[in-house]
């Protein structure tokens, strides 16, 4: 890890891409799951170059006054929500509800938080069980 930190940030204009076309096409509008979908893919990528000792930890970029907290689950509310969870660094539990309009997201590799393990918290990111939630 150089520099200290991994930093990575997610701006959602970037799905000018194949994602909001094949949404688009699909069935007429860009629901908050095609933006999970596309998160999923980037969180598990951003994670997957994470030291051991590390976790993906998550902050709002446009406040950069605002503290990063260690990721523990995403949940997407079709239409237009999603629903971050996790915690602080002092253990506090928090979630971040956000319109898939107002999504300006920074991708953080905090230490991890079990000091006595050494092992960062890993999201398990199995997308059939976040599509099954989404449908209901």
């Amino acid at each position: 890890m150089s520099g200290g930190t991994y930093l990575d940030s997610l701006n959602i204009a970037g799905l000018q891409s194949s994602l909001i076309e094949g949404s688009l096409r699909d069935h007429g509008r860009l629901d908050a799951s095609d933006i999970c979908a596309y998160l999923r893919t980037r969180m598990k990528e951003f994670q997957d170059k994470l030291p051991a000792t590390h976790e993906l930890g998550l902050r709002l970029a446009n406040f950069a006054v605002a503290p990063a907290f260690h990721i523990r689950d995403m949940n997407c509310r079709n239409p237009n929500v999603i629903v971050f969870s996790g915690v602080l660094s002092d253990g506090a539990a928090v979630e971040l509800i956000q319109h898939i309009s107002q999504l300006n997201l920074m991708l953080e590799a905090l230490p991890s938080l079990d000091k006595a393990d050494e092992k960062g918290f890993r999201i398990g990111f199995d997308t059939s069980a976040q599509e099954q939630e989404n449908n209901k």
